[in-house]
Protein backbone atom coordinates (compact mmCIF):
# COMPACT_ATOMS: atom_id res chain seq x y z
CA UNK A 1 0.00 0.00 0.00
CA UNK A 2 1.06 3.12 -1.46
CA UNK A 3 1.29 6.50 1.31
CA UNK A 4 0.91 9.94 -0.41
CA UNK A 5 2.63 12.95 1.65
CA UNK A 6 0.61 15.81 1.05
CA UNK A 7 2.36 19.17 1.23
CA UNK A 8 0.78 21.84 3.49
CA UNK A 9 1.30 25.82 3.36
CA UNK A 10 1.90 25.48 7.84
CA UNK A 11 5.60 26.31 8.50
CA UNK A 12 6.18 26.32 12.22
CA UNK A 13 7.07 29.74 14.04
CA UNK A 14 10.83 30.21 14.75
CA UNK A 15 11.83 32.18 17.92
CA UNK A 16 12.78 35.96 16.75
CA UNK A 17 16.36 36.82 17.84
CA UNK A 18 16.45 39.82 19.39
CA UNK A 19 19.15 42.36 18.50
CA UNK A 20 22.82 41.47 18.81
CA UNK A 21 24.27 44.07 20.93
CA UNK A 22 28.31 43.72 21.92
CA UNK A 23 28.14 43.26 25.75
CA UNK A 24 24.61 42.34 26.49
CA UNK A 25 22.53 39.34 27.04
CA UNK A 26 18.85 39.04 26.68
CA UNK A 27 17.16 38.28 30.14
CA UNK A 28 15.08 34.47 30.92
CA UNK A 29 12.68 36.30 33.40
CA UNK A 30 11.54 39.39 31.99
CA UNK A 31 12.89 40.20 28.15
CA UNK A 32 14.96 42.93 29.11
CA UNK A 33 18.90 43.20 28.04
CA UNK A 34 21.12 42.76 30.75
CA UNK A 35 24.71 44.06 30.74
CA UNK A 36 27.61 43.88 32.82
CA UNK A 37 28.49 45.88 36.04
CA UNK A 38 32.10 44.83 35.42
CA UNK A 39 32.70 43.17 38.36
CA UNK A 40 31.35 38.91 37.55
CA UNK A 41 30.37 38.25 41.15
CA UNK A 42 28.31 41.22 41.60
CA UNK A 43 26.58 40.28 38.52
CA UNK A 44 25.72 37.15 39.99
CA UNK A 45 24.60 38.48 42.98
CA UNK A 46 22.02 41.40 41.17
CA UNK A 47 21.86 39.38 38.37
CA UNK A 48 23.54 41.97 35.93
CA UNK A 49 22.17 45.66 35.21
CA UNK A 50 19.14 46.05 33.11
CA UNK A 51 19.49 48.37 29.88
CA UNK A 52 17.73 51.65 30.85
CA UNK A 53 17.66 51.01 34.93
CA UNK A 54 20.10 53.31 37.51
CA UNK A 55 22.27 51.61 39.70
CA UNK A 56 23.01 53.56 42.97
CA UNK A 57 26.21 52.58 44.85
CA UNK A 58 26.42 53.90 48.18
CA UNK A 59 29.98 54.90 48.56
CA UNK A 60 32.77 53.67 51.42
CA UNK A 61 34.25 55.31 53.81
CA UNK A 62 37.71 56.55 52.04
CA UNK A 63 35.67 56.00 48.23
CA UNK A 64 38.57 53.81 47.68
CA UNK A 65 36.50 50.46 46.60
CA UNK A 66 33.58 52.38 45.06
CA UNK A 67 35.78 54.05 42.66
CA UNK A 68 37.40 51.05 41.94
CA UNK A 69 33.81 49.44 41.12
CA UNK A 70 33.61 52.79 38.94
CA UNK A 71 36.60 51.85 37.08
CA UNK A 72 35.79 48.23 36.41
CA UNK A 73 32.33 49.63 34.84
CA UNK A 74 33.70 51.93 32.51
CA UNK A 75 36.89 49.59 31.63
CA UNK A 76 33.83 47.07 31.17
CA UNK A 77 32.12 49.21 28.42
CA UNK A 78 35.35 50.21 26.61
CA UNK A 79 36.36 46.63 26.68
CA UNK A 80 32.74 46.47 24.98
CA UNK A 81 33.24 49.07 22.55
CA UNK A 82 30.31 50.95 24.31
CA UNK A 83 29.85 54.66 24.27
CA UNK A 84 31.26 55.90 27.95
CA UNK A 85 29.39 59.11 29.58
CA UNK A 86 31.96 60.24 32.56
CA UNK A 87 30.79 62.70 35.15
CA UNK A 88 32.31 64.14 38.09
CA UNK A 89 33.21 66.48 40.88
CA UNK A 90 35.29 65.04 42.97
CA UNK A 91 38.31 63.47 41.09
CA UNK A 92 40.06 64.89 38.14
CA UNK A 93 37.93 63.16 34.88
CA UNK A 94 40.55 63.21 32.61
CA UNK A 95 42.93 61.68 34.74
CA UNK A 96 40.73 59.35 36.45
CA UNK A 97 40.03 58.02 32.48
CA UNK A 98 43.56 57.40 32.08
CA UNK A 99 44.19 55.09 35.24
CA UNK A 100 41.29 52.90 34.20
CA UNK A 101 42.51 48.88 34.73
CA UNK A 102 42.97 46.62 31.21
CA UNK A 103 41.04 43.54 31.17
CA UNK A 104 42.97 40.01 31.76
CA UNK A 105 42.61 37.68 28.71
CA UNK A 106 39.97 35.14 29.29
CA UNK A 107 42.27 32.08 28.14
CA UNK A 108 44.55 33.13 31.56
CA UNK A 109 41.27 33.46 33.50
CA UNK A 110 40.30 30.08 32.80
CA UNK A 111 43.97 28.91 33.10
CA UNK A 112 44.16 30.31 36.99
CA UNK A 113 40.62 28.89 37.81
CA UNK A 114 41.05 25.64 36.34
CA UNK A 115 40.74 22.96 39.39
CA UNK A 116 43.26 19.73 39.16
CA UNK A 117 41.16 16.67 41.05
CA UNK A 118 44.80 16.29 42.49
CA UNK A 119 44.51 19.11 45.08
CA UNK A 120 42.25 17.15 47.86
CA UNK A 121 43.98 13.97 48.54
CA UNK A 122 41.50 13.25 51.89
CA UNK A 123 38.28 14.57 51.39
CA UNK A 124 38.27 13.76 47.58
CA UNK A 125 34.20 13.71 47.60
CA UNK A 126 33.86 17.21 48.15
CA UNK A 127 35.31 17.93 44.67
CA UNK A 128 31.37 17.92 43.30
CA UNK A 129 29.93 19.94 46.22
CA UNK A 130 28.60 23.12 45.79
CA UNK A 131 31.23 25.62 46.64
CA UNK A 132 29.22 27.99 48.74
CA UNK A 133 31.58 30.92 48.05
CA UNK A 134 31.19 31.38 44.81
CA UNK A 135 28.15 32.01 43.09
CA UNK A 136 26.27 31.52 39.35
CA UNK A 137 28.52 32.55 36.51
CA UNK A 138 26.95 34.82 33.68
CA UNK A 139 29.08 35.17 30.18
CA UNK A 140 28.94 38.81 30.58
CA UNK A 141 31.40 40.76 32.37
CA UNK A 142 35.71 39.79 32.92
CA UNK A 143 38.82 40.39 35.36
CA UNK A 144 40.54 43.61 35.28
CA UNK A 145 44.12 43.98 36.32
CA UNK A 146 44.75 46.96 38.55
CA UNK A 147 48.45 46.97 38.13
CA UNK A 148 48.15 48.30 33.81
CA UNK A 149 46.06 50.74 32.30
CA UNK A 150 44.47 50.88 29.26
CA UNK A 151 47.16 52.26 26.44
CA UNK A 152 46.27 55.19 25.54
CA UNK A 153 46.00 54.10 21.80
CA UNK A 154 42.69 52.21 22.83
CA UNK A 155 41.32 54.83 24.71
CA UNK A 156 41.67 57.39 21.51
CA UNK A 157 39.68 55.02 19.70
CA UNK A 158 36.51 55.20 22.40
CA UNK A 159 33.83 58.34 22.15
CA UNK A 160 34.90 59.04 25.86
CA UNK A 161 32.54 62.06 27.06
CA UNK A 162 33.75 63.71 30.53
CA UNK A 163 31.66 66.13 32.07
CA UNK A 164 33.94 68.38 35.00
CA UNK A 165 31.20 69.72 37.87
CA UNK A 166 33.38 72.31 39.17
CA UNK A 167 34.33 73.91 35.75
CA UNK A 168 30.70 74.03 34.38
CA UNK A 169 29.24 75.16 37.81
CA UNK A 170 32.25 77.89 37.72
CA UNK A 171 31.27 78.97 34.34
CA UNK A 172 27.48 78.86 34.41
CA UNK A 173 27.02 79.63 38.11
CA UNK A 174 23.75 78.02 38.06
CA UNK A 175 22.58 74.32 39.05
CA UNK A 176 24.94 72.17 38.12
CA UNK A 177 22.32 68.74 37.65
CA UNK A 178 20.30 70.79 35.06
CA UNK A 179 23.28 71.54 32.85
CA UNK A 180 24.13 67.27 33.52
CA UNK A 181 20.73 66.25 32.54
CA UNK A 182 21.08 68.62 28.90
CA UNK A 183 24.09 67.38 27.80
CA UNK A 184 23.42 63.79 29.03
CA UNK A 185 19.81 63.79 26.54
CA UNK A 186 21.29 65.51 23.75
CA UNK A 187 23.93 63.13 23.78
CA UNK A 188 21.85 60.25 23.90
CA UNK A 189 19.71 61.90 21.02
CA UNK A 190 22.94 62.88 18.59
CA UNK A 191 24.58 59.22 19.20
CA UNK A 192 21.04 57.73 18.55
CA UNK A 193 20.22 55.67 21.83
CA UNK A 194 16.85 57.39 22.34
CA UNK A 195 13.35 55.64 21.02
CA UNK A 196 12.68 59.24 19.38
CA UNK A 197 15.83 58.85 17.30
CA UNK A 198 16.39 55.53 17.06
CA UNK A 199 15.96 54.60 13.18
CA UNK A 200 18.30 51.02 13.38
CA UNK A 201 19.21 49.01 16.04
CA UNK A 202 22.72 50.33 17.01
CA UNK A 203 25.68 47.44 17.90
CA UNK A 204 26.36 49.36 21.37
CA UNK A 205 25.00 51.26 24.02
CA UNK A 206 26.04 54.61 25.98
CA UNK A 207 27.60 53.85 29.71
CA UNK A 208 27.05 56.53 32.04
CA UNK A 209 28.90 57.00 35.16
CA UNK A 210 28.40 59.83 37.46
CA UNK A 211 31.21 59.93 40.25
CA UNK A 212 30.61 61.09 44.08
CA UNK A 213 26.96 62.56 43.82
CA UNK A 214 25.87 64.38 46.78
CA UNK A 215 28.84 65.45 47.58
CA UNK A 216 30.25 68.92 48.36
CA UNK A 217 31.95 69.32 45.26
CA UNK A 218 28.60 69.33 43.48
CA UNK A 219 26.77 71.55 45.79
CA UNK A 220 24.35 69.05 46.62
CA UNK A 221 23.76 70.08 50.48
CA UNK A 222 22.06 73.28 49.02
CA UNK A 223 20.06 71.39 46.51
CA UNK A 224 18.71 68.43 47.52
CA UNK A 225 15.53 69.11 45.59
CA UNK A 226 17.31 69.29 42.32
CA UNK A 227 19.26 66.22 43.15
CA UNK A 228 16.05 64.49 43.69
CA UNK A 229 14.76 65.29 40.27
CA UNK A 230 17.70 64.81 38.33
CA UNK A 231 17.60 61.35 38.88
CA UNK A 232 13.59 61.17 37.99
CA UNK A 233 14.35 62.58 35.09
CA UNK A 234 17.30 60.53 33.95
CA UNK A 235 15.55 57.53 35.17
CA UNK A 236 12.64 58.45 32.62
CA UNK A 237 14.92 59.16 30.13
CA UNK A 238 16.91 55.82 30.40
CA UNK A 239 13.89 53.70 30.37
CA UNK A 240 13.23 54.89 26.44
CA UNK A 241 16.70 54.66 25.84
CA UNK A 242 19.83 52.03 25.17
CA UNK A 243 22.40 52.95 28.51
CA UNK A 244 22.56 52.37 31.98
CA UNK A 245 23.84 54.58 34.53
CA UNK A 246 26.20 53.67 37.56
CA UNK A 247 25.77 56.67 40.64
CA UNK A 248 28.18 57.01 43.23
CA UNK A 249 26.85 58.37 46.20
CA UNK A 250 28.94 59.45 49.87
CA UNK A 251 25.77 58.64 52.24
CA UNK A 252 28.22 58.84 54.98
CA UNK A 253 28.17 62.25 54.75
CA UNK A 254 24.41 62.98 54.87
CA UNK A 255 22.91 62.86 58.23
CA UNK A 256 19.67 63.15 56.83
CA UNK A 257 18.41 59.61 56.20
CA UNK A 258 15.17 60.46 55.08
CA UNK A 259 16.93 62.03 52.12
CA UNK A 260 19.30 58.77 51.74
CA UNK A 261 15.67 56.56 51.45
CA UNK A 262 14.48 59.43 48.99
CA UNK A 263 18.18 58.43 46.80
CA UNK A 264 17.25 54.51 46.91
CA UNK A 265 13.43 54.77 45.77
CA UNK A 266 13.84 56.74 42.94
CA UNK A 267 16.97 54.08 41.83
CA UNK A 268 16.23 50.89 40.94
CA UNK A 269 19.62 48.79 41.99
CA UNK A 270 21.03 50.50 45.12
CA UNK A 271 23.95 48.25 46.70
CA UNK A 272 25.92 49.89 49.94
CA UNK A 273 29.96 49.13 50.81
CA UNK A 274 30.62 49.07 54.06
CA UNK A 275 35.18 49.21 54.54
CA UNK A 276 36.89 47.79 57.10
CA UNK A 277 39.11 50.44 57.41
CA UNK A 278 39.96 52.33 60.44
CA UNK A 279 37.02 50.36 61.85
CA UNK A 280 37.33 47.50 64.58
CA UNK A 281 36.32 45.23 62.05
CA UNK A 282 39.24 45.78 60.82
CA UNK A 283 41.23 43.74 63.29
CA UNK A 284 38.25 41.00 63.97
CA UNK A 285 39.64 37.79 63.36
CA UNK A 286 36.19 36.64 61.14
CA UNK A 287 37.20 39.38 58.49
CA UNK A 288 41.17 38.86 58.49
CA UNK A 289 40.75 37.82 54.95
CA UNK A 290 37.99 40.53 53.43
CA UNK A 291 38.48 44.31 52.81
CA UNK A 292 34.76 44.81 54.27
CA UNK A 293 30.78 44.07 53.65
CA UNK A 294 28.48 44.75 50.56
CA UNK A 295 24.84 44.96 51.25
CA UNK A 296 22.06 44.75 49.01
CA UNK A 297 19.38 47.43 49.56
CA UNK A 298 17.66 47.09 46.55
CA UNK A 299 16.57 44.85 43.34
CA UNK A 300 15.24 45.92 40.25
CA UNK A 301 11.44 45.45 39.86
CA UNK A 302 10.95 45.44 35.77
CA UNK A 303 7.85 43.81 33.78
CA UNK A 304 7.29 42.49 37.04
CA UNK A 305 4.87 42.92 39.92
CA UNK A 306 7.72 42.38 42.52
CA UNK A 307 11.46 41.89 42.15
CA UNK A 308 13.82 39.09 43.31
CA UNK A 309 13.81 37.97 46.96
CA UNK A 310 17.56 38.75 47.77
CA UNK A 311 17.27 36.61 51.50
CA UNK A 312 19.52 34.76 50.41
CA UNK A 313 22.39 37.45 49.65
CA UNK A 314 23.15 38.55 52.85
CA UNK A 315 26.05 38.29 54.88
CA UNK A 316 28.53 38.96 52.20
CA UNK A 317 31.62 40.25 51.92
CA UNK A 318 34.40 41.38 49.68
CA UNK A 319 37.98 41.71 49.08
CA UNK A 320 39.88 43.67 46.54
CA UNK A 321 42.94 41.64 45.22
CA UNK A 322 45.13 43.11 41.72
CA UNK A 323 43.27 41.17 39.03
CA UNK A 324 40.20 40.34 40.74
CA UNK A 325 37.28 41.95 43.00
CA UNK A 326 35.46 39.12 44.45
CA UNK A 327 32.34 39.08 47.07
CA UNK A 328 31.54 35.90 48.81
CA UNK A 329 29.24 34.72 51.67
CA UNK A 330 30.65 35.19 55.80
CA UNK A 331 30.90 31.76 57.53
CA UNK A 332 32.10 31.10 60.96
CA UNK A 333 35.78 30.37 61.28
CA UNK A 334 37.11 26.81 62.55
CA UNK A 335 37.68 26.68 66.32
CA UNK A 336 41.28 27.98 66.94
CA UNK A 337 43.44 25.01 69.32
CA UNK A 338 45.85 28.20 70.48
CA UNK A 339 42.80 29.87 72.14
CA UNK A 340 42.79 29.40 75.51
CA UNK A 341 39.90 26.72 77.15
CA UNK A 342 36.93 28.38 78.94
CA UNK A 343 36.89 27.42 82.87
CA UNK A 344 34.21 25.58 84.19
CA UNK A 345 32.71 27.33 86.84
CA UNK A 346 30.16 25.01 87.64
CA UNK A 347 33.10 22.65 88.88
CA UNK A 348 34.15 22.90 92.50
CA UNK A 349 37.27 21.41 94.48
CA UNK A 350 37.47 18.01 96.18
CA UNK A 351 35.98 18.56 99.67
CA UNK A 352 34.40 22.14 99.56
CA UNK A 353 30.96 23.30 99.59
CA UNK A 354 31.14 26.10 97.65
CA UNK A 355 27.74 27.38 95.98
CA UNK A 356 27.67 26.09 92.48
CA UNK A 357 28.25 29.63 90.61
CA UNK A 358 26.35 30.50 86.96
Amino acid sequence: MAYSSKKTSFTPKSRQIGPQIRGTIPSLHNNLLLTSTGVPSIDSLVGCIPIGTILLLEEDKYQNYSQMIMKYFLSEGIECGHDIYFASGDVDVDTFVKQLPSAIPRKDVQENNSFSGNELKIAWRYEKNYDQTTFKKFSLGRNFDTTKAIPSEKLVKCNITTFDALDEHEKTKSCVFNQLFTKIKSKLTESGYTAIALERMPSKIMRIAISGMASPQWSAQNNQLSLIQFIYKLRYLLRSSLAVCLITVPTISWEDSSFISRMRHVCDTVIRLESFAASDKETNPLYKDFHGLIKIEKLPRLNSLVCRSHEDIRDLAFKLRKKKFSVEKLHLPPLDSEEPRVQNFCSSKPGGNKRIEF
